[in-house]
């Protein structure tokens, strides 16, 4: 899992204090590319024309809380609600 944060590089730090942060950030951008992320606090904000694909197999998005669309949402399949006491309202 990524560390909580990355350490800037000040202009004092030696070649290899350069050297260990780099693979550190590398290391750190390896783990979100290819392993599990989790975020313990603060907010995940994904704006503007930002596009979110999701294409897997099995439970790809799994939300344990609440979630709020502040806009549209748009499945290009099934929807399948699970909840015996749903909701729904326009």
């Amino acid at each position: 899992m990524p560390t909580s944060t990355i350490p800037t590089i000040a202009r004092s730090d030696t070649i290899d204090q350069w050297r260990i942060q780099t693979n550190k950030s590398a290391t750190d951008l390896n783990d979100l590319g290819f392993f599990t992320y989790e975020k313990d606090q603060g907010q995940l904000l994904i704006s503007n024309t930002a596009n979110v694909s999701i294409t897997a197999s099995g439970t790809p998005l799994s939300v344990a809380n609440n979630v709020l669309f502040q806009s549209n949402l748009t499945l290009a399949n099934n929807m399948f609600l699970g909840v015996v006491q749903c909701t729904l309202s326009k």
